[in-house]
């Protein structure tokens, strides 16, 4: 089992206070017609994650699950996980699973700490990065196939304290946050 850092636990607190980690509710994730989603196959954490995610889709039973080691973090083009083109498969599967059940919403579900991520040298901020990829590659590939999706990034972490969040990944308040970051090193 791998564990975070203080630094990991550091910014993931100022993640949440900017605004890019918030509270996973339901009213995020339009479930009308269930989810595909796409967590990391980690059985330490998984139950905790599906047990949340149905939780906040308000019982809407079909949620078609694809699960592989690093789950989101196979996606990208560029993923220095994926070493069998997993990403291509994973996206392959999730528009199989549009084609089957009519789904449209793909929840990506990243979470920390990740030993695929660990084992292959990634730090918490690389593995936020990557996620933020697989959800534009995911949405590209959908569209390419002629669906509007909607892709939702999800970041779950486990706590040195034993809790376990699930959080909603406001791209919107990242890219912010990633602008801030620059401009502050550009200054210095």
């Amino acid at each position: 089992m791998t564990t975070a850092s203080l630094a990991d636990y550091q910014l993931i607190q100022t993640l949440r206070g900017v605004g890019v980690l918030k509270d996973l509710e339901g009213p995020r994730i339009p479930a009308e017609r269930g989810t595909i989603v796409i967590p990391c196959a980690d059985g330490d954490r998984i139950t905790d994650l599906l047990t949340k995610h149905w939780g906040v889709c308000d019982g809407h039973p079909c949620h078609h699950t694809l699960s592989l080691n690093g789950g989101p973090l196979l996606i990208p083009e560029s993923s220095p996980i994926a070493k069998l083109g997993e990403g291509q498969i994973i996206k392959e599967h999730a528009y199989g699973g549009h084609r089957l059940k009519a789904v449209t919403t793909v929840m990506l579900y990243g979470h920390w700490p990740c030993g695929a991520a660990i084992t292959n040298g990634l730090s918490l901020y690389d593995t936020l990065v990557c996620c933020v990829s697989a959800k534009d590659e995911m949405r590209t590939f959908l569209q390419s196939r002629g669906i509007e999706p909607t892709v939702i990034l999800c970041f779950h972490v486990d706590y040195a304290d034993g809790r376990k969040k699930s959080y909603y990944f406001d791209r919107r308040a990242w890219n912010a946050w990633q602008a801030s970051k620059a401009s502050i090193q550009a200054a210095e």
